[in-house]
């Protein structure tokens, strides 16, 4: 199965949707220390793209859609407050994330290794960068 086309098996993404429906209106819940966490985990993954040399094209693609799904939305809820309850909210979230993994026959360390050798091996990682250069190369 080939991850790189599965938006459903990115955490990120997850993420994304929570904030959409945070604001939406549609939960109370508030998605802003998971998307802080997750951009400090991309700056670790930035890092490594630069260090095993992945291309300009991944590493500028990588960078535009996390400006896009984390950045963004945490600029326009910056001066919202973290609560507890919104840990327990992302916890939840990453359990039933975890749980659709196992529906789906993989796993999160499944998922962590195949995107580390991806960055090994310069390629596309993400579903949106994989589907931006399958456009490109048409």
């Amino acid at each position: 199965m080939d991850i790189r086309s599965r938006f459903d098996f990115v955490f990120s993404y997850w993420i994304f949707a929570w904030y959409m429906l945070y604001a939406l209106r549609v939960t109370s819940y508030s998605p802003k220390a998971f998307l802080i966490l997750s951009v400090s985990i991309n700056i670790f993954i930035f890092l490594l793209m630069i260090y095993y040399k992945n291309s300009i094209l991944y590493i500028s693609l990588f960078i535009i859609a996390n400006f896009i799904i984390k950045v963004i939305p945490i600029l326009l809820i910056h001066h919202i407050p973290i609560r507890t309850r919104d840990y327990y909210a992302g916890v939840v979230i990453f359990l039933i994330y975890n749980i659709w993994l196992y529906i789906n026959g993989t796993s999160f360390f499944e998922i962590m290794h195949n995107q580390y050798m991806a960055i090994l091996k310069n390629d596309a990682r993400t579903p949106f960068m994989h589907y931006i250069v399958k456009l490109l190369n048409r």
